[in-house]
């Protein structure tokens, strides 16, 4: 049990450090969770940016994550993978829109819609022109991004059973996994690092076959033939592959402090 190897760690380690503290995060976190050692199961680490897919409880696959900014963490659940959207369009959360004044855009810079393949709808639904919508941006309700290579969700949303609107996905900014960026570069979401390699997994298809099914542009959800379980969790103290256990950059401030040291008396 992982919850076991941790434990053991924490008489290793100095009482009031803060490995002991995320030790005991992790061991508070992992609580009655639902490790499965049958079939398929997807655990996201959000304080690791990680993700692991298990077969049979055997890890199979591992890639690196970026997840939610601290004023937007990534939420903790534990629900199903249902499906694989390929193609994906974008609906812009209105807290984007707020925070990076979308609604101001329109009129400063409206080539930024046009460039990136937006289309602007009001609260009926309807098309509103460019025009329409800078005149007045009040109506405005929806952005909704066309799929291709300008889409932020990249090639593939991976869609989960949560009330929440958060899923995971590709990205078109691929680089942020390489150039030394933060995890926490996201609104919530789950950027994946190989998601090809994890659509043609949960789907039981080639690559080869993933990106042929790609190629027509068009947006479709494939579902899975089996619902397949994820937890997405936070976890600052974990085991790495090799078995070793790795403490990670308390992200969320999560953590509490182990013990209180004495005062040092003069």
């Amino acid at each position: 049990m992982i919850s076991e190897f941790i434990s053991k760690a924490r008489p290793m380690v100095d009482a009031c450090s803060r490995a002991a503290s995320a030790i005991d995060l992790s061991v508070d976190q992992l609580g009655d969770l639902a490790f499965r050692d049958t079939g398929k199961f997807v655990l996201v680490n959000i304080a690791a940016g990680s993700l692991v897919a298990y077969e049979n409880g055997i890890p199979v696959m591992e890639m690196d994550a970026i997840v939610g900014k601290p004023e937007h963490e990534t939420p903790e659940f534990d629900t199903e993978i249902t499906s694989v959207r390929l193609n994906p369009t974008w609906t812009v959360p209105w807290s984007i829109v707020r925070e990076e004044d979308w609604l101001e855009r329109l009129e400063t810079d409206p080539d930024f819609f046009r460039r990136n393949r937006f289309e602007i709808r009001d609260g009926d639904g309807d098309l509103m022109s460019l025009d329409e919508a800078a005149a007045d941006p009040h109506r405005v309700r929806k952005f909704i991004q066309a799929p291709g290579r300008y889409n932020a969700l990249g090639k593939f949303r991976f869609n989960i059973g949560s009330s929440q609107a958060i899923y995971l996905h590709d990205t078109r900014n691929r680089e942020n996994f390489y150039d030394g960026s933060p995890i926490t570069l996201s609104h919530g979401c789950v950027r994946i690092e190989k998601p090809l390699s994890f659509a043609a997994w949960l789907l039981e298809r080639s690559e080869s076959e993933i990106t042929a099914m790609t190629r027509d542009g068009w947006t479709r959800d494939i579902s899975l033939g089996t619902d397949v379980p994820i937890i997405m969790d936070y976890f600052t103290a974990w085991p790495n592959s090799a078995g070793e256990l790795m403490i990670y950059d308390d992200i969320y401030d999560k953590e509490k402090p182990a013990c209180r040291r004495p005062e040092e008396k003069s």
